[in-house]
């Protein structure tokens, strides 16, 4: 069986254009409905449902039809509660498939991380929330890795994709009003778990 992902709604276009023959449930935010897709077949079937578990529900049984749904969903729902266990999210599906695009990377705000920061040529594995992390990679420029892949980089991107990315990471914009940027981090932070000291790079 093809493998079902939640992927936010914002990469719909992204993921029809390069598609993969997988499941999708596309997500809002703050929304309840669902964009359920079908693409084990390479032919992008798509139906909206009024939540996620009713999308599930059309994803894993397939020979259902769209108006098999509602009977499922009021008579065995509680066979699908465990949502978590059956559906991949975003991040599984950049790293199942190998995609280097930090559009499809998304992290939880109140959760810590590791990450790799690089340290002229060498690289220090630390633990912390993804806004102490770019804090860290900001105030001593550097490159900060997430899973091998640079997902912030102050001195080797544009000025302007870098605040695309901490604005998509943490939500807010890097500069306010006042001209104020990202909060900065220091090694001596409680909040920086230092995993593993220096490593060299390979060239």
């Amino acid at each position: 069986m093809s493998k079902i992902y939640e992927i936010d709604i914002s990469l719909f276009d992204k993921i029809r254009m390069y598609p993969t023959y997988d499941k999708f449930i596309f997500t809002n935010k703050g929304k309840r409905n669902v964009v359920a897709v079908d693409n084990s077949s390479g032919d992008f079937f798509t139906e909206d449902f009024s939540n996620k578990t009713k999308g599930l529900i059309y994803l894993v049984n397939e020979e259902f039809m769209p108006n098999d749904v509602e009977k499922e969903y009021k008579t065995n729902k509680n066979k699908y509660k465990h949502y978590n266990n059956i559906v991949s999210s975003q991040n599984d599906y950049m790293l199942d498939k190998d995609l280097y695009d930090r559009d499809f990377l998304s992290f939880d705000p109140n959760k810590k991380y590791e990450f790799n920061i690089v340290v002229g040529y060498k690289q220090k594995k630390i633990k912390a929330s993804i806004k102490d992390a770019l804090g860290l990679a900001s105030n001593y420029e550097s490159d900060l890795l997430y899973n091998d892949r640079i997902i912030f980089s102050p001195l080797g991107f544009e000025w302007e994709y870098n605040n695309s990315l901490i604005h998509k990471y943490l939500g807010i914009s890097p500069v306010n009003k006042n001209g104020i940027k990202l909060p900065y981090s220091s090694w001596g932070s409680p909040k920086i778990e230092v995993l593993e000291q220096e490593k060299s790079i390979k060239i």
